[in-house]
């Protein structure tokens, strides 16, 4: 969770741009899921995703843009990679999620992008989802 200072999106088109990288263990019969939320709302849900055998990476990154003084539109592109069977990494997507408007938010206060992640079913364990690298930026206040 990173929580933005208030009014770091003072201005109409201030932008909070952010880069997540994960690695993933998998096992054959478990799923994954990936959620994404600023100021409480969900921009990104993933939805059970079974990954199959081999361990990989998943990176969301993008950002949300204020439109209005309660409003912001979130754009946000999920790239999914696994190791094949030689461990070499073998493209699964790139995903570029619908555009979200976000309504009621309150920009003057400080506001958290949050990002969780879980395992669940047969052969899932602590630690099967790792953050690798977490970046983010505000081109915010007013400029």
């Amino acid at each position: 969770t990173d929580t933005t200072v208030a009014n770091a999106l003072i201005g109409n088109g201030d932008k909070v741009l952010f880069d997540y990288t994960l690695g993933t263990v998998n096992h054959p019969s478990n799923t994954v899921n990936f959620k994404l939320a600023f100021g409480g709302i969900t921009i990104y849900d993933s939805g059970a995703i079974s990954p199959g055998d081999y361990p990989g990476m998943v990176r969301i990154d993008g950002y949300i843009t204020r439109v209005s003084s309660t409003t912001c539109i979130a754009t946000i592109r999920v790239s999914m990679y696994y190791a094949g069977a030689l461990m070499q990494p073998v493209y699964v997507s790139d995903t570029h999620v619908p555009t979200s408007t976000l309504t009621g938010m309150t920009l003057t206060g400080t506001n958290a992008l949050a990002l969780s992640a879980a395992s669940a079913s047969t052969g899932a364990a602590s630690g099967d989802i790792v953050l690798k690298h977490a970046k983010i930026h505000i081109d915010g206040f007013g400029g």
